[in-house]
């Protein structure tokens, strides 16, 4: 057969490939809006930060720098997710407290403790991103890696069969498998990690 029609088993190949690709891309999606934090608190950190260089007295800006650090704990979330995190809110917990005195030492000193903080929280919201961001791609990676087999004995009896056929190219499958098949590959995907980085995505995932 595969000599008779060797254009049949390419056309198969290229489907499954494009199916796998999409179903990658499916999970990568699926993680990083699990994983990021909300626009909201994003949104919320931005006028924060915004607000701790626009203010001009002291004391508020030290409470908005402590709300800032609690902010971009809550946001970051997963012990080892970023490895300066605790460092970093301590810090800036530190700059806070040092806020209310910065004029006994020169008059810029509160510009640049303002400026140090959102340094700090720009610091650990971007290596929280970056985190989220490699974990996707290794997500994604896994996902196109494995074998069909091992996606189908993750899914019920009744829609491995499904499955199974949407992954040979029946699109008349695609409504009914929508999200378990995403999942399905998302907790394959989750277990080829590994270490450290498996428990970080799976807290993210569970959060």
């Amino acid at each position: 057969m595969a000599t008779t029609f060797p254009w049949f088993h390419g056309a198969m190949h290229s489907c499954r490939s494009q199916r796998r690709d999409w179903l990658a891309v499916a999970v990568g999606a699926d993680f990083r809006r699990r994983a990021l934090p909300s626009v909201w608190v994003r949104l919320g950190l931005v006028a924060i930060l915004v607000g701790v260089l626009a203010m001009d007295g002291p004391g508020m800006r030290a409470a908005a720098i402590v709300l800032v650090a609690l902010l971009c704990h809550l946001a970051i979330g997963r012990p080892g997710m970023v490895p300066f995190k605790r460092c970093g809110c301590v810090a800036m917990l530190l700059l806070a407290l040092w806020m209310p005195f910065s004029g006994t030492l020169g008059p810029m000193d509160a510009d640049i403790l303002a400026w140090l903080a959102v340094a700090i929280a720009a610091a650990l919201l971007l290596g929280c991103v970056g985190r989220v961001l490699w974990l996707s791609r290794e997500l994604k990676r896994a996902v196109v890696a494995f074998e069909d087999a091992e996606l189908l004995a993750l899914l019920p009896a009744e829609m491995a069969p499904q499955a199974r056929r949407w992954i040979e190219g029946d699109d008349g499958e695609a409504g009914a498998l929508a999200v378990i098949l995403p999942l399905a590959a998302l907790h394959l995907a989750l277990g080829r990690c590994g270490g450290a980085d498996e428990r970080i995505a799976r807290g993210l995932v569970a959060s």
